[in-house]
């Protein structure tokens, strides 16, 4: 039990887990807890040691610290080569303990000392012996026998299985209660609140008092007595905890090992657990058929032959607000009902009778649908209105349920129904941990299921990988494990069964660009292998459609790979390897990003920034979409290999590198504007070498030399803005024009004029309202940054003169930096903004604005002089404390692409 969940293993399939674990987990201590060996059988002990002694050399030959502890009662002797041994019973420490534990819950009055010294001799140092006996004399003090608690001390037996006999049997008129109780602690399906466990026990013994459940009249406080007197004792509610448990672990052992509950009700042997699920889930039956909630329903008519039961509009939201309060076990029941009954000893025919109930009674299968998908909410895991019986069952993973129900040879096992479209697509989701995915695929088919159907996400391979990703990662961030082997083992039987592997549909198109989208865990070798399965059974790897285009594109562009910050160089070089050795065409559009030489680019900057450890922009944020969910376990880590391997494999399979590509124009320019921080800049360098052509003038920024310099104007990071400029001078070296416009900024002089200075703050805000809304921006260390970039341009021989259609010339540029612009206000604004500069804001400070312009003017640029005097105009009248008039600038770039918002970096702040 982990986490309120039942978390089941195949043994080979813990084993095969451990071994890797161990020998990829270098970095971090294993310490492995092994409870109550005695527990097991003399010959599974044996195993379980014989496997620790193997997995210890592992973690040897692996250097890898190991540490096991392994608890067992004396019988049967447990032999390790090297081991430390701790008798606890023999250790002055347990005495102590034992005596703690007796002073604090042992409660008679005069005399205490003296009972402690007799119970604690008579104990022999069994700490469960003393739980129980410390209880047993505090009820007959409590019943104010006082001089009776010597005698019971006296009279109770040594051994332990005694004391437990007298607990359970000897003056016990409510058995059945006890023995139920028992039972609902043993084999439940969740942990149970004690008013689940009060409504468990009172539908199997006494449904005529199942009712809505009333504080007033059933406390909580009764509910807690009941729990005592009805378990013995053996059940408790500890203060700090909402869910009842035994007292000690040793009370489950005790009743399974020594078969007291046999003893008690004679009908449970020779199977205790298949005929106790029985009763289980015989009382969800009955307290879901309880009149209450029955009054609940009323039968709406559907189209056709179908019909629809709904909870009364008047009582709906109360219901549901409230169910778990109105009706505790409800929850529990709509739940693991099928649990229970999955679970029931065949014998007794139960799984028979319940199928029949709920079909003979749809209203209580309906009650079922209804509430589980509201209180599951994920679509993934709901069962959907429309499901009937064997979805719902497939979808569960109810292995021996479905076995039951396909024997009635009526059953449509093709009906379409449910969120996954039908039985068979539903039986594609259910966890790995349940351990009953591919049987109930098996029976399915055996059926008569028609493997090539399609659902909501396509074809049976498409639904097997999606689904079961989808369902599996509840348990893998719950657990820390996911099994991709059953993945594996049910494409083979659908494979097997005539599976089309080509079939086109659902999110993801086909199965094999499901599968390069398959991206939990980092299992980049289990990956590859689905990947060659497909491949090897005919799949076209140059298939188009789906979310991502093709098979390429959906290796590359599933950015989840780089979530791990623990793993920051990984990419799946193999996997774009073995599908560009298949054949995949390395310049075939995609649907996301267009060209997989961009996507590889992206993931590379992404990669080196990171082990640069460099705060940046927009590679940041692309690899960041898909940090929500994702897991990155120790021990997941591949080879590393360099960020630009994938860049170098399409190149080698004929990648055009001046291809047109979505946004950047060409996938140069894209590398100048994510590459620009990071020296050698070898993806820049790769690529140049490979043939991109510098001079092509395209894309948002309009040519290489703007997208090297936008990145300083919009990143201005601590980092210096050296590295820019040495991709710079690397480009022009290449042919590219330093005096090219386009773009957001103009030329690239334009955008160098453009960088923020320190302590420039500025505001966004919504216009119709006048809220302020803070924007946090970056910063560079120094205001050297605008006048270093200008004069290096300017030096490289940028025209101070160049003028953009839509910025004008670099001077006006320089007045008109940080204006706030929108289209609503202040017409012809470009005139007002040159012409009269009253009306723009009052500065903080000039941020370099006045000696740029005398830069420029040393330059040759022609309007310098006068918007040199402009500026003096507009600072004097700051320094003389003229009120400073604000106001909004009109957008004089209409019609042009961008935003109504650009960031002011030298003014204070704006109103409409």
């Amino acid at each position: 039990m982990h986490g309120g969940t039942d978390w089941q293993w195949y043994p080979e399939e813990l084993k095969t887990f451990m071994f890797q674990t161990v020998r990829s987990s270098q970095s971090k201590p294993i310490i492995l807890f092994a409870d109550a060996l005695d527990e097991c059988d003399e010959s599974e002990v044996r195993e379980v040691v014989s496997f620790l002694e193997e997995l210890s050399s592992i973690a040897l030959s692996s250097k890898t610290s190991l540490r096991v502890l392994l608890s067992s009662r004396h019988y049967p002797t447990i032999t390790m080569q090297r081991k430390l041994e701790l008798i606890v019973e023999s250790r002055v420490e347990h005495d102590q303990d034992i005596s703690i534990y007796v002073r604090d819950k042992l409660k008679v009055g005069e005399g205490a000392d003296e009972i402690e010294q007799e119970l604690l001799r008579k104990a022999g140092g069994i700490f469960m012996w003393v739980v129980l006996v410390t209880q047993m004399l505090n009820q007959v003090f409590d019943e104010g026998r006082i001089t009776a608690v010597w005698k019971r001390l006296r009279e109770v037996p040594v051994d332990l299985d005694d004391v437990f006999r007298i607990l359970l049997e000897k003056n016990n008129p409510y058995k059945n209660e006890t023995v139920l109780m028992l039972q609902w602690v043993l084999f439940r399906g969740k942990m149970l609140t004690a008013r689940e466990l009060y409504y468990g026990v009172m539908a199997g013994t006494d449904p005529e008092s199942l009712k809505r459940h009333d504080p007033s009249k059933i406390t909580d406080e009764t509910i807690i007595r009941f729990i005592t007197n009805c378990s013995r004792g053996l059940v408790e509610v500890p203060p700090e905890s909402s869910y009842v448990q035994f007292i000690h672990e040793t009370v489950n052992d005790f009743l399974l090992r020594n078969k007291r509950l046999q003893t008690l009700d004679p009908t449970l042997a020779p199977q205790l657990a298949g005929r106790s699920h029985v009763k289980l889930a015989e009382c969800c039956l009955v307290y879901l058929e309880a009149g209450d909630l029955s009054e609940l329903l009323f039968l709406l008519p559907r189209s056709g032959r179908k019909v629809r039961y709904e909870i009364p509009e008047y009582d709906r939201n109360d219901f549901l607000q409230n169910a778990d309060h109105h009706y505790p076990l409800l929850r529990y029941a709509v739940t693991l009902i099928f649990y229970h009954a999955n679970l029931a000893c065949p014998e007794t025919q139960f799984q028979q009778f319940l199928l029949h109930r709920l079909l003979k009674r749809p209203k209580i299968l309906w009650l079922i649908k209804y509430l589980y998908d509201y209180w599951k909410g994920k679509k993934y895991q709901r069962y959907g209105e429309d499901s009937n019986l064997l979805y719902i069952l497939s979808f569960g993973g109810y292995r021996e349920l479905v076995k039951t129900l396909l024997l009635e040879g009526w059953v449509n096992v093709n009906a379409i129904c449910g969120d996954f479209g039908n039985a068979l697509q539903a039986a594609m989701s259910v966890p790995a941990a349940l351990g009953s995915r591919a049987d109930i695929v098996k029976l399915l088919l055996d059926a008569g299921a028609d493997v090539n159907a399609l659902g909501p996400h396509g074809g049976v391979l498409q639904a097997a990988l999606f689904a079961s990703e989808s369902r599996d990662r509840g348990y893998a961030s719950r657990f820390g494990y996911f099994d991709y082997n059953a993945t594996v083992t049910i494409i083979n039987i659908l494979l097997s069964a005539g599976a089309d592997v080509n079939t086109r549909g659902g999110p993801y198109g086909n199965a094999l660009q499901a599968a390069c989208a398959f991206t939990y865990y980092n299992l980049d070798e289990e990956r590859e292998e689905i990947v060659r399965v497909l491949l090897d059974a005919g799949a076209d790897v140059n298939a188009q459609g789906g979310e991502f285009g093709n098979a390429l594109q959906a290796a590359l562009e599933n950015l989840a790979h780089l979530a791990g910050e623990n793993d920051p160089g990984h990419l799946p070089v193999r996997l774009v390897q073995t599908l560009v050795d298949a054949g995949a065409d390395v310049n075939q559009v995609g649907s996301r990003y267009g060209n997989p030489l961009l996507v590889a680019i992206y993931r590379a900057s992404a990669v080196i920034e990171r082990e640069n450890n460099i705060e940046c922009g927009p590679a940041s944020r692309y690899r960041y979409e898909a940090t929500g969910s994702e897991i990155s376990p120790e021990g997941a880590r591949p080879p590393k290999v360099a960020p630009t391997a994938i860049i170098r494999i399409l190149l080698a399979h004929g990648a055009d590198v001046n291809a047109p590509v979505e946004h950047y124009g060409t996938v140069l320019q894209a590398a100048a504007f994510l590459d620009c921080r990071s020296p050698p800049f070898d993806i820049l360098r790769i690529l140049l070498a490979a043939g991109a052509d510098s001079s092509i003038e395209k894309g948002y920024y309009g040519g290489v030399i703007q997208a090297t310099v936008s990145r300083v104007v919009e990143f201005p990071t601590d980092a210096t803005e050296e590295h820019p400029l040495k991709v710079v001078e690397i480009l022009l070296e290449h042919g590219a024009n330093i005096n090219a416009t386009g773009g957001p900024y103009g030329s690239a002089l334009h955008a160098a004029v453009r960088i923020p200075t320190p302590g420039s703050g500025f505001e966004t805000r919504i216009p119709t309202t006048g809220t302020k809304i803070p924007f946090r921006f970056w910063q560079p260390k120094s205001g050297t940054a605008r006048l270093h970039v200008t004069q290096f341009l300017l030096q490289a021989g940028a025209n101070p003169n160049v003028e953009s259609g839509e910025f004008g010339s670099i001077a006006q540029s320089v007045v008109l930096q940080g204006a706030f612009l929108s289209r609503q206000h202040w017409p012809d604004t470009r005139n007002a903004a040159i012409n009269d500069p009253e009306r723009l804001l009052g500065q903080r400070n000039d941020g370099g604005a006045l000696k740029i312009l005398e830069i420029l003017k040393g330059y040759g640029a022609v309007d310098a002089t006068e918007a040199i005097g402009r500026l003096d105009e507009l600072y004097g009248r700051r320094r003389r404390g003229s009120p400073v008039i604000k106001c909004d600038i009109d957008s004089w770039r209409a019609g042009q692409n961008i935003s109504d918002y650009v960031k002011i970096d030298e003014f204070t702040e704006l109103e409409v």
